[in-house]
């Protein structure tokens, strides 16, 4: 599976502007998940959609080990890649 790391970072920015009720422009990809408002349960939906969509199995330490859009989305697209 050919994914990009665009496409991921732009599927969680949708996902967590959706859950929060803000516009995908306005979060920074840097700042921490929860200093943007995303809580623990939103978070499971981001990562359980993620799992789902690209077969991979994500433990929610990892949002405390990655805690930023960029940083996870990194992470994320690295394990799809590992996967194949």
């Amino acid at each position: 599976m050919s994914v990009g790391l665009s496409e991921i970072r732009s599927l969680m920015a949708e996902n967590i502007s959706k859950e929060l009720e803000i516009e995908v422009k306005s979060i920074d990809p840097d700042v921490n998940f929860q200093e943007l408002g995303l809580d623990s349960i939103s978070s499971m939906f981001m990562i359980n959609e993620l799992e789902d969509r690209y077969g991979i199995q994500i433990k929610a330490l990892h949002l405390i080990e990655y805690p930023t859009l960029n940083t996870f989305s990194a992470f994320v697209h690295t394990l799809i890649h590992e996967n194949k």
